[in-house]
């Protein structure tokens, strides 16, 4: 069992690390297969002391059949566009391996995990900013600056979950208000540096966000709504003087500017962005009525130079794969994307319905957690492919906060300091 979840923890740092190998010492895409080869391990592994609990006892029923359905459905699409078996195969793993991690965590998770795992988030967020600093220095900004990641786009999302983390212990008194609006303010300089415009929007939306779940209604909610409505882009406009000029600084929040943003096209001139993927794709590519409801098969789309194939030669010049919903839509077809949207809806109730039944704070901070990081997850499915390549973090997240709520015992007494060293004493539920 040690060994078990010894392995399971490496995943989980090799993950969130394996980028400095790429960037400092050898580049090789086989770095990043250590995971799923780890994880297919895992799950084939039965040692002693396994909690074998049924995962629809953890998801619920619905959400089960709907991932079962959305499998199945992916087989036949497969078989009816006769896509070769590796390069199918190649598909499966890119979405299985994400249902495995949740199973071989919930065998293996137990309360000091949870903790565990949110000590690991403040440690990664103060080594990562080291890595930020060393890489601003050496002039790695922009898309170049990933900190322990090779590029911003996992970068961002794992500071996205940070966020969650840090508001939820704000909220609820674990954290200082000092060290909060440090992480804040460091969030916002890796923000400028990498030049990551999402999180000038998203992020002030998962601490509003966590303001209302975490604190009773009242009419406080409203009053920092609208300050914070008025404030917040002239504070954004405040930090970002220091270090582009006054003119970008207006530019970021133009409206015409963030239109542009979102419609420009990448790669080439005719290239698909995020405002137009869906549209583009459903034009282009699904032009039957077959590739409509099927789309071409799973696997059909990889860029993988291991599996490439010919329709990702003919088309590569739209760079659909830069998107998750454009590389869903063309992989899938309409009702696979439509089932893919309906998992996360229906994860996103689950947590919800956790959150109104919470009884206690740490309940209600894990449910609240879960809720933001759904929402956090599908506005990453608009906004570029981590959620369908690389998300490893955010499923690890996923399982950590249901897994918690769904623990057989109720928190009693809950540590009020950010690593939650207390022992915690529990009783059953009867």
């Amino acid at each position: 069992m040690k060994q078990y979840k010894r392995i399971l923890w490496f995943i989980l740092y090799w993950i969130t690390y394996n980028g400095l190998i790429g960037r400092y010492i050898i580049q090789n895409e086989l770095i990043g297969f250590i995971p799923d080869f780890l994880v297919f391990f895992l799950y084939f592994w039965h040692p002693k002391g396994l909690n074998y609990k049924p995962t629809s006892k953890i998801w619920g029923k619905s959400i089960c059949y709907l991932v079962g359905i959305f499998f199945a459905f992916s087989i036949i699409g497969g078989l009816i566009n006769f896509v070769p078996i590796p390069t199918f195969l190649w598909g499966v793993r890119m979405l299985l391996r994400y249902v495995l991690l949740f199973i071989i965590i919930s065998r293996s998770f137990q309360i000091r995990d949870v903790l565990k795992y949110k000590r690991f988030i403040y440690q990664w967020f103060n080594i990562n900013m080291l890595f930020c600093i060393f890489q601003f220095l050496q002039g790695q900004t922009q898309d170049f600056m990933g900190g322990t990641f090779r590029g911003n786009g996992l970068l961002l999302l794992m500071l996205f979950i940070s966020l969650i983390i840090f508001s939820g212990d704000f909220f609820q008194r674990r954290l200082s208000i000092t060290h909060y609006f440090i992480r804040i303010g460091c969030i916002l300089i890796i923000a400028i540096w990498a030049e990551l415009k999402f999180a000038y929007f998203v992020s002030p939306l998962i601490i509003y966000g966590s303001y209302v779940l975490l604190r009773k209604f009242s009419i406080s909610h409203l009053v920092v709504f609208i300050v914070a409505f008025f404030l917040l882009v002239p504070t954004l406009q405040f930090f970002m003087s220091f270090y582009y000029d006054e003119a970008y600084v207006n530019m970021v929040f133009d409206p015409e500017f963030l239109e542009e943003e979102t419609t420009h096209a990448y790669g080439f001139q005719e290239g698909f962005n995020r405002s137009t993927a869906i549209g583009m794709t459903n034009e282009i590519f699904l032009t039957d009525s077959k590739s409509k409801l099927f789309g071409y098969g799973l696997g059909n789309g990889t860029q993988s130079s291991y599996f490439q194939t010919p329709f990702y030669t003919k088309w590569k010049w739209t760079t659909y794969f830069n998107f998750s919903t454009s590389y869903i839509l063309t992989e899938l077809g309409w009702i696979g994307f439509v089932l893919f949207c309906l998992i996360y809806l229906m994860i996103l109730i689950k947590f919800y319905s956790f959150h109104k039944k919470a009884c206690s704070l740490f309940q209600k901070y894990w449910s609240t957690a879960g809720i933001l990081a759904v929402c956090v997850s599908i506005l990453m499915l608009w906004y570029n492919d981590t959620a369908y390549f690389n998300f490893y973090l955010m499923c690890f997240f996923w399982s950590v906060c249901i897994i918690t709520l769904s623990f057989s015992t109720k928190i009693i007494n809950y540590d009020k300091s950010i690593n939650n060293r207390t022992n915690l004493q529990c009783r059953k539920i009867s």
